[in-house]
């Protein structure tokens, strides 16, 4: 399985978001590694737990 985006809504932090993350699309020379950088409250761990809890 495969994630390639992410759409939330009033969701932690997030009003309307929609977030594209890095998939493997063959290239060698690409990278299929989606790294999340931000301050603290910027919703980082909303994003993870919004993966985590669509997967469950």
């Amino acid at each position: 399985m495969q994630i390639s985006k992410l759409r939330l809504e009033n969701y932690g932090v997030f009003t309307d978001a929609d977030i594209t993350l890095a998939t493997k699309d063959g290239n060698k020379n690409g990278s299929n590694i989606t790294v999340f950088i931000g301050n603290n409250g910027s919703g980082k761990t909303s994003i993870l737990d919004a993966i985590a809890t669509g997967l469950s």
